[in-house]
């Protein structure tokens, strides 16, 4: 999902990226910074596909253990998404948010010196329970398939609900952040949703904006998918059987 950029490239020097995982509050940081002026990129599938596009050391492997014909699917997927990349991201956007980007925070840096990095962070209990509606019912929602399963399992160590492998991912990479910048509070802005919710003021002071007029964005989805929806989601999990059960959902909604 991103914000379209306009044609006009970005800078191309430092960037701003929220490092948060999922379900901590990034869809309202990168709606903040695209009212702050920065053209935003939210949740990114190209990047993860194709990571040599921020360091020549990264490499997209597949690691989720699936069958030959899901793997022959997700390799697919990949080359169709390669085709379409974009080799200019980077100079057509000044900020970024949301997974992939948590796994390539500290080649990013070293990418574009300089840049700022927003962190965000919920308390436990709730962000598991708000995982588990993304693994349940998110997942059918945004139509999630077996890329979108490929990126859980590398982010969160599963492709299904797992609160104790994801709670451990959840630990280590929050770990990881704080070590990594503890030296260097003045590009760290660290937002804890359990506290307070995310705000201009303390993400105007970090960034040097003035603050905005209209209320900080609150973008917190929570709907429950339809019985319908979730039958033809499982269907569409069975080899070949995807694009039949996408066909029938979309006759569905025409009646």
């Amino acid at each position: 999902m991103s914000t379209p950029a306009s044609e006009e490239p970005a800078s191309t020097g430092a960037k701003v990226y929220c490092i948060g995982l999922s379900r901590t509050g990034t869809t309202s940081i990168c709606q903040a910074l695209e009212v702050l002026g920065y053209r935003t990129l939210h949740f990114s599938m190209e990047l993860f596909v194709q990571p040599e596009l921020i360091s020549p050391e990264l490499h997209y492997e597949p690691m989720a253990p699936l069958g030959a014909s899901w793997r022959w699917e997700r390799q697919n997927v990949v080359n169709i998404i390669r085709a379409r990349v974009d080799p200019d991201i980077f100079d057509k956007y000044d900020a970024m948010g949301d997974v992939p980007i948590p796994l390539f925070y500290r080649e990013l840096d070293r990418k574009f010196p300089g840049s700022k990095f927003i962190h965000t962070v919920r308390d436990e209990a709730r962000w598991l329970k708000s995982m588990k509606w993304m693994y349940e019912e998110g997942s059918v929602l945004w139509k999630h398939g077996v890329l979108d399963d490929e990126l859980k399992y590398q982010t969160y160590g599963t492709m299904t609900y797992d609160p104790d492998l994801m709670l451990k991912a959840y630990r280590a990479h929050n770990a990881e952040v704080t070590e990594y910048f503890k030296d260097r509070p003045q590009d760290l802005l660290h937002f804890d949703l359990s506290s307070a919710p995310p705000n201009y003021e303390q993400l105007c002071l970090f960034l040097g904006k003035p603050l905005p007029t209209t209320p900080f964005p609150v973008s917190n989805e929570s709907r429950t998918a339809s019985w319908i929806a979730k039958l033809v989601h499982r269907v569409g999990t069975l080899p070949f059987y995807g694009t039949v059960a996408r066909s029938v959902l979309s006759l569905i909604r025409m009646r």
